[in-house]
């Protein structure tokens, strides 16, 4: 009797071939196991088992470059919002610097700092939130640059309130000629001969010499005003007015705007007066200041005689 568990068949691309392995009567779990094995690995090579396996292996390696690439990517976003957060803490404290000078209070440094120290941050792979950690960021940086703009528009404003109420204070000589500072006070008037408080300086002058506006202003008065003469008076605002007295013509009328070192008047002898000469007051809140404190000429000591 032919014994079947002891045979082979083989199929090739020939033909059918017959091979008979004599296999010891004692193994023939043995001869079923080989059997097995021989077709499993055929069903496994057919059904793409191991070109998958392969696909995948592949699939995970481009995974795992592409998160590299992405991590370096959010380090390097990560630093250039470091570099933006240290020149926005420098313009903040140059911004400080300049609402002192215009007497505008300061901002709070702490309030514009960005904390870098967190793990969305400084960690970008023990994170699990890194790019809403760097957009909650960047939202913030946006935030604090609006800020900025609108303190910088405050202090521009203030500047430009702090210019116009500089160039409204008379710091500048009317005319080029000489004065006495101690000519304004008490003294006798050299008219009436009887004491008199004076409340401007009398300063040197030929006739027909050139008066300016010692600061920006309206021409408040521009015509004859008593002992002073033609006359022009100046309102600056913020309480300052200038007074320009004794002219030989007045240049300017009415509801004129001025700007400091603008002519206005000319030198002369009209009123109350004993020779050509400018009387010049400063008047602030309607009380008379000596003149000679607010110039503040280059020139001013080839003028001044003590």
């Amino acid at each position: 009797m032919t014994n079947y568990l002891n045979r082979y068949y083989f199929i090739t691309r020939r033909g059918l071939k017959i091979r008979s392995v004599n296999l010891p009567l004692f193994k023939p779990f043995f001869s079923v196991l080989i059997t097995f094995l021989v077709l499993s690995g055929v069903i496994l090579i057919t059904s793409g088992f191991f070109t998958d396996q392969q696909a995948n292996n592949s699939k995970d390696e481009n995974l795992r470059r592409e998160n590299e690439r992405l991590k370096k990517e959010i380090a390097d976003l990560q630093s250039e919002i470091e570099k933006v957060n240290g020149r926005l803490a420098t313009v903040i404290g140059m911004n400080n610097k300049i609402r002192d000078i215009v007497d505008l209070p300061r901002l709070d440094e702490d309030f514009f700092e960005i904390s870098l120290s967190n793990n969305l941050v400084s960690d970008p792979v023990a994170s699990g939130g890194t790019i809403e950690g760097i957009a909650a960021t960047l939202k913030l940086l946006e935030s604090n640059l609006q800020i900025q703009a609108v303190a910088n528009k405050e202090i521009s404003e203030k500047i430009t309130d702090k210019t116009a109420y500089m160039r409204g204070i008379p710091s500048i000589l009317p005319v080029d000629g000489e004065y006495r500072r101690t000519s304004f006070g008490p003294r006798k008037n050299p008219i009436t001969q009887k004491p008199q408080f004076h409340t401007g300086l009398d300063m040197g002058g030929k006739m027909g010499d050139r008066i300016i506006a010692t600061a920006d202003g309206i021409v408040e008065k521009a015509e004859v005003f008593g002992g002073y003469g033609n006359c022009v008076i100046v309102n600056h605002g913020n309480g300052y007015k200038t007074l320009y007295g004794h002219c030989s013509k007045i240049l300017v009328k009415k509801g004129d705007k001025v700007s400091r070192g603008d002519l206005i008047a000319l030198v002369g002898s009209t009123g109350l007066s004993t020779g050509p000469h400018l009387h010049y007051e400063v008047i602030y809140n309607d009380e008379h200041l000596n003149p000679a404190d607010f110039f503040f000429d280059s020139n001013k000591a080839a003028f001044e005689k003590k």
